[in-house]
């Protein structure tokens, strides 16, 4: 369900409707288990002055090569930010230097005096004592968050409460931390950071390991209910879509820009893969043009002073050439008018690509142009090497 089929623009209606249905049924096992009724996370958060998080020229590097170079931003109140790029791109290395955890090389960066830092990451849990069970993990969030740690029975209690709506029915409260399930230890640990009510969450992919409806409660949650800075890193284009306004795009490849895309994650993944394509086009014309150059060359060596035994040799190989036939003929010149006709549907496609207008077409459109673009170049290059096979003895 969080995966676009290719060439495409929706997914099959039953294969939807199936997904609904099961979604329903582990929501109501859900609820079972926690006592009952809709599931829905509901955690406090710290006040946020005005003055948040500021990043002046910042330039991180990990072992000597830089990661980001140049970053300038100045978060808002309710910035929902998603960081996207190819792994190893330095998506996690910025998500550290933003809380102040990694030295920078240059720039700086200016925390106001009410932020905190929630940070999910993708290490899990770390080292917890294996005699620590869930509630008592929980309650010791709880104790640290604003308002916790007067009263231990007021901390139980809204431990207890935070481990219903995330999921945890009441027999694995008092469950060993270390005998959790892989799933259940992620959702524990996004339930630890919640707990304590951070107001600039930074969350490096949160929806790896978690269930279906544990992500739904997550999305909400962060959709409807949070209101400070949000920052998540995740390849999860569903989830991006659903909660966050804008990306930072990590390229990666050695480039340490940071870029700020306003607008959707399934947006910008239309917007990359038309530029790979432009690229990838872009090379095999050069490649094109580079051995037509050097062909021509080659063709001008031969002809400026050849030996008598290979001229003398051309001259008999193009005595015994064989004539083209009168059906070949035809042939040649049908090929010449699907040559002239195949171009013209480029152009025309390739001219519909160049004037694209977000405001008026799809992005589903565009890519359907590009994909159009590529097999129509396929079919030209077919047809004129047939053209030339014919051409070169139609000439002798």
């Amino acid at each position: 369900m969080r995966k676009q089929p290719k060439a495409r623009e929706s997914k099959s209606k039953s294969r939807v409707e199936a997904f609904h249905k099961l979604s329903s049924r582990v929501a109501e096992g859900n609820a079972a288990l926690s006592g009952g009724g809709a599931v829905r996370l509901s955690a406090g958060m710290q006040r946020l002055g005005s003055k948040l998080l500021r990043c002046d020229d910042v330039s991180v590097a990990i072992g000597g090569r830089p990661v980001v170079n140049g970053f300038s931003y100045a978060f808002l109140r309710k910035d929902r930010v998603g960081v996207v790029g190819p792994n190893g791109a330095g998506k996690s290395t910025l998500l550290r230097a933003l809380q102040g955890l990694l030295p920078l090389a240059s720039g700086t960066i200016e925390a106001g005096e009410t932020v905190t830092f929630g940070y999910y990451e993708q290490s899990g849990l770390g080292e917890v004592s294996s005699n620590l069970r869930v509630q008592e993990l929980v309650q010791e969030a709880v104790a640290c968050a604003p308002g916790g740690g007067v009263s231990a029975d007021a901390d139980e209690k809204a431990a207890t409460s935070l481990l219903s709506r995330f999921l945890f029915p009441p027999r694995r409260w008092h469950e060993r931390v270390e005998k959790l399930s892989g799933g259940e230890r992620r959702r524990l640990q996004m339930l630890r950071v919640l707990a304590r009510q951070p107001n600039f969450l930074l969350l490096d992919e949160p929806t790896n390991d978690l269930d279906l409806d544990t992500i739904g409660v997550l999305e909400d949650f962060l959709r409807d209910d949070f209101d400070g800075v949000l920052v998540v890193v995740s390849h999860d284009r569903y989830f991006l879509d659903k909660v966050v306004d804008h990306l930072f795009v990590l390229p990666g490849d050695d480039v340490a820009e940071v870029r700020d895309w306003q607008a959707s994650f399934s947006e910008y993944l239309v917007y990359r893969d038309h530029e790979l394509q432009q690229q990838q086009q872009q090379q095999q014309q050069e490649q094109q043009e580079q051995q037509e150059e050097e062909e021509e060359e080659e063709a001008t060596a031969e002809s400026s002073g050849p030996p008598v035994a290979e001229a003398t040799a051309a001259v008999a190989s193009s005595k015994n050439a064989k004539p083209l036939s009168n059906y070949e003929r035809n042939q040649l010149e049908r090929l010449e008018e699907e040559m002239e006709s195949l171009t013209g549907q480029q152009s025309d496609r390739q001219r519909m690509i160049d004037t694209f207008d977000p405001a008026r077409n799809g992005y589903s459109e565009l890519s359907e142009w590009t994909e159009e673009v590529g097999i129509l170049a396929a079919k030209l290059a077919d047809v004129e090497l047939k053209w030339l096979e014919l051409a070169d003895r139609a000439d002798l």
